[in-house]
């Protein structure tokens, strides 16, 4: 490993014979590194160009928009009754319970009408020989 006067000492012609040297691999990940540095270091000068109310309250603001958040999210929710009569929400629970047992009626006569058919087939695949 060389020093860093070394380094600032390295004449520009060795500089060039470095640079034109092909054996020297670039490391993987080496650009997205030098990018996310680069995009780390006008983050930082960014912030430190900002009003220094706006840097102290924009934490506390963060914090609070978080709690908010939080409370929302794990207050219980209670749903609002849609009937104010009982009797008249009975009758919407036994209106949509025969609405649903008539669809079951449709859909139990069809397969009434193909269980013929299904047995027809299962008559004919017990009939077939494989050779």
């Amino acid at each position: 490993m060389k020093k860093i006067e070394d380094i600032e000492n390295i004449s520009l012609e060795t500089l060039e014979a470095i640079s034109v040297d092909a054996g020297r691999e670039v490391p993987e990940g080496l650009k997205n590194r030098i990018r996310d540095a680069i995009l780390a270091n006008d983050v930082i000068s960014t912030a430190q160009k900002l009003n220094p109310v706006i840097r102290i309250a924009l934490p506390a603001v963060s914090f609070a928009l978080a709690a908010s958040l939080a409370v929302l999210l794990l207050m219980p929710h209670v749903p609002k009754d849609t009937f104010e009569d009982p009797l008249e929400a009975y009758a919407e629970v036994e209106k949509t319970l025969a609405y649903i047992s008539s669809k079951v009626g449709t859909g139990r006569d069809i397969a009434g009408e193909a269980a013929p058919l299904i047995e027809k087939t299962v008559n004919y695949s017990d009939k077939i020989i494989i050779k």
